[in-house]
């Protein structure tokens, strides 16, 4: 059950649903997880959410240059 809490945390993170992340963040304490797995699976969450907005920005810029926006 500590897996999928953290699993969860970080799906609660990628949705930003506040709600999510303290539910899961309790159901993870409870089930064995220490601060430092959670802040882990914290800090996964956020790298793949800032990775994904990266790569649509990239996209972005690209179509400006082609658009010669830029």
């Amino acid at each position: 059950m500590k897996v999928k809490a953290l699993i969860a945390l970080g799906v609660g993170i990628a949705l930003d649903s506040q709600g999510c992340i303290m539910n899961n963040i309790q159901v993870a304490k409870k089930n064995g997880a220490t601060s430092e797995e959670i802040m882990e699976a914290y800090s996964v969450a956020m790298f793949s959410k800032s990775s994904s907005a990266i790569s649509g920005f990239v996209n972005a810029t690209d179509w400006l240059i082609q658009n010669k926006e830029i």
